[in-house]
Formats: C-alpha cells, sequence, structure tokens
C-alpha cells in the first residue's frame, strides 16, 4: 500500500508515503498550479520510488476553502487515481490545525474582492468578512492560523501560524490521520466556477 497527500490550493505540494506513512517523497513546487507540471512531477517521483499510478492505494488531498483553478488540479488527480481503483479522502485546510492538536484557534485567509475567510475553531463559524470586520476579530484572538504567507499577502498579522510548514516535520502525521477520516468531502470555492468564469457584458 502506498499513500499520495497533495495540496494545490496555493503552490502545489506533494507527498508520498508507505503503508506505515513512512515519507519516501516530498516537494513542493512554487508558482503556476497546472496539472500537467503536477502530473510530470508527479510520474518522476513515482519512477524513483520504482512504483507506477496504479501502485497509489489512497490519495489524500485538501478540498478548499479556496479558488477553483488551485483547487480542481488537485480534485481531478484524485478522480483520476480513484479510476485506478485508490480511495480518495479530504479535508479543508481550516481543520489541518486540529490533526495538530490546537484547539480555540482562527484560520484565516484572503477571499475575493477584499472579503477575509475566518473559521473559528471554537463555534464552528464560518465567516465572510470585510477588512475591517477582519482585523477587528482577529485582534480579540492569540491564536491564529492560515495556511502559507501567501494566503495572507498583504496583511499586518505580527503572529500567526502556517499549516503548510508544518509539512517539513509533520507531514507524516497530518497525513495519517486525514486518511483516518476515510471521507471524501465536496470541494469547497469561495466562488462556484459560473460565477469564477463569468464573463462581463
Amino acid at each position: 500500500m502506498s499513500v499520495l497527500f497533495l495540496d494545490t490550493t496555493y503552490e502545489i505540494s506533494f507527498a508520498l508515503f508507505t503503508s506505515q506513512f513512512e515519507q519516501v517523497h516530498f516537494e513542493t513546487i512554487p508558482g503556476q498550479k497546472t496539472s500537467e507540471l503536477l502530473h510530470t512531477k508527479l510520474f518522476h517521483a513515482l519512477e524513483k520510488q520504482k512504483m507506477e499510478a496504479k501502485d497509489i492505494d489512497q490519495v489524500a488531498y485538501l478540498a478548499g476553502p479556496g479558488f477553483y483553478t488551485g483547487l480542481r488540479v488537485a480534485y481531478m488527480v484524485a478522480q483520476i487515481l480513484k479510476n485506478e481503483s485508490a480511495a480518495a479522502v479530504s479535508i479543508y485546510s481550516y481543520e489541518l490545525p486540529q490533526l495538530l492538536e490546537e484547539k480555540n484557534y482562527l484560520w484565516v485567509t484572503k477571499a475575493y474582492r477584499g472579503e477575509y475567510f475566518v473559521y473559528d475553531s471554537e463555534s464552528k463559524e464560518e465567516l465572510l468578512l470585510d477588512k475591517v470586520s477582519f482585523m477587528e476579530k482577529l485582534s480579540k484572538h492569540k491564536n491564529l492560523w492560515a495556511h502559507c504567507p501567501k494566503s495572507i499577502e498583504g496583511l499586518e498579522i505580527k503572529q500567526i501560524s502556517y499549516t503548510s510548514h508544518s509539512y517539513q516535520d509533520k507531514m507524516a502525521l497530518m497525513a495519517k490521520r486525514i486518511c483516518e477520516y476515510a471521507k471524501e468531502k465536496e470541494v469547497y470555492y469561495f466562488r462556484p466556477p459560473e460565477v469564477e468564469f463569468k464573463v462581463s457584458k
């Protein structure tokens, strides 16, 4: 058995594990998220381990919240691997701190058109706020998390942790716990595709 972890929320990050969640490959690809680039990198990673796509038994991926163009990459790879008989599981990025046993935190990210997404782990509340309301809410909370620096680019937040920074030393733990969910969640887009790609008249 082998496990693939995928995160295409902002940059592409993927990892390969044995059935005992021993990490055998990890790679982050900065810049534009294209499925072709991921396919090429993944092929070479599998080849290095003397594996093929059909050898992947389980794929775990982040299902948002985020933008269609990024999230769709991981989703489509998961669907392809499901056709090869792999099982697929996914969670939302704001659940990652829970896997690291964090409690009472706010997970934040930029959304669309000056809006900001906030997840409150204590109340389980999901909010879309304007910048003033967003910064006011953050000022009242000490345990702040975001996915990566790019997700809050342009905001002055002094004390914040990033789940993607945990990939280097806690990736195996996160991947194992994601797989324990044994459920594939619906992809969480900030805006549906028909809105994101609507042509202005």
